[in-house]
């Protein structure tokens, strides 16, 4: 089935590091490949994101990076090829990250 091959994806702000993305990847019942990483204007990826290649329900994490900080939310596109089912995109929403140093002196 369609739904069982489609692998999952989730993005979350990483607790360490500023202007950094987990993405936790659980391939689905058949092998895929990650082709290409975009993301939408404003935001700029730091370097180019990792291709990657999971077999059939493998799991992993990988990061992504950002160039600066935007008051905007995050809207990443994840370009797949899966094993029997072609070409696929997933697409990862983000809202803005929380910033940094909004306490106001007094």
């Amino acid at each position: 089935q369609r739904e069982q091959a489609i692998p999952h994806l989730q993005a979350n702000w990483s607790t360490e590091e500023p202007l950094q993305v987990q993405v936790r990847i659980h391939a689905g019942t058949h092998p895929f490949r990650i082709t290409a990483w975009t993301v939408g204007e404003p935001w700029q990826f730091r370097g180019r994101p990792s291709r990657l290649e999971l077999k059939a329900g493998a799991q992993m994490d990988t990061m992504v990076m950002f160039r600066e900080a935007m008051d905007h939310d995050v809207h990443i596109d994840v370009a797949i090829e899966i094993e029997d089912f072609g070409a696929w995109k997933q697409h990862l929403w983000l809202a803005a990250p929380p910033s940094e140093g909004t306490n106001t002196s007094q």
